[in-house]
């Protein structure tokens, strides 16, 4: 067991309880301790940030397949040193993690390093190619509860439909959809409007997201799965008169 250690005049912000106040914090065990009367290692927090551990739930740590880019190993240690205690490491691997087997990896991978936990998403599509739903089952089996394909829109709203329908097997697992529709905001550099039109940059209408959103919820609807209407209720108070589809919640 870990021997005690004082966190001295650090900054406390805990979300939870409301906390933001510079206080001393014992860490006893493994666990927050009342700090009178325990002989523990003090550090001198003075000018810094005492809080609960970040979660990453977009991370590349690019291996297996871009170690030239970054590993497990040294995306995990950037991670803690930045306050990240859990990462959700994205699918576009190479090979893809769109199998139990690069799940695996992935996992052993994060258990070598030990800094971070690591939750590894794995790809809705085999491939990412949006044509096949992926191996779903078996990589909740490894352990995926987060499915995506990153930044690529799931193009068919059947493949889309029947892995909404699959999950719903399992208790707790997500599809986390990137919507944009390609083929509307391609070659956009940056927002569509007055500004992308007085500098001669290629704009990008919110259009572009905003049809992906409406089909992905009434796919949602479809399949009784769970959305996120708070999501579109941002979109129709920016966009007024845009329905609410009917039984999204």
């Amino acid at each position: 067991m870990p021997e005690p250690v004082l966190f001295r005049g650090a900054r406390v912000v805990d979300p939870a309880s409301g906390t933001d106040d510079v206080a001393d914090v014992l860490v006893d065990g493994g666990a927050i301790a009342p700090s009178p009367g325990v002989d523990a290692t003090e550090l001198d927090c003075d000018g810094l940030v005492l809080a609960p551990g970040l979660v990453d739930l977009h991370a590349h740590l690019r291996q297996p397949g871009r170690e030239d880019k970054e590993t497990v190993e040294s995306g995990c240690r950037a991670a803690a040193l930045g306050g990240f205690t859990a990462v959700c490491p994205m699918a576009n691997t190479d090979p893809v993690a769109d199998n139990a087997a690069v799940i695996h990896e992935v996992l052993e991978l994060a258990r070598a390093a030990g800094t971070c936990d690591v939750f590894p998403v794995g790809a809705i599509t085999r491939g990412l190619g949006g044509e096949e739903m992926a191996e779903l089952g078996e990589m909740v089996d490894a352990g995926v509860r987060l499915f995506s394909d990153d930044g690529r829109c799931v193009p068919s709203a059947r493949v889309l439909r029947n892995a909404l329908t699959y999950v719903r097997a399992f208790e707790g697992v997500v599809i986390a959809e990137h919507c944009e529709d390609a083929s509307l905001g391609e070659g956009g550099q940056m927002h569509e409007g007055l500004t992308s039109s007085s500098l001669g940059l290629a704009g990008q209408p919110r259009e572009a997201e905003e049809v992906v959103v409406a089909r992905d919820l009434a796919v949602a609807r479809l399949t009784g799965a769970d959305a996120m209407g708070e999501l579109f209720q941002v979109m129709a108070l920016a966009a007024p008169g845009w329905p609410m589809p009917e039984g999204v919640r």
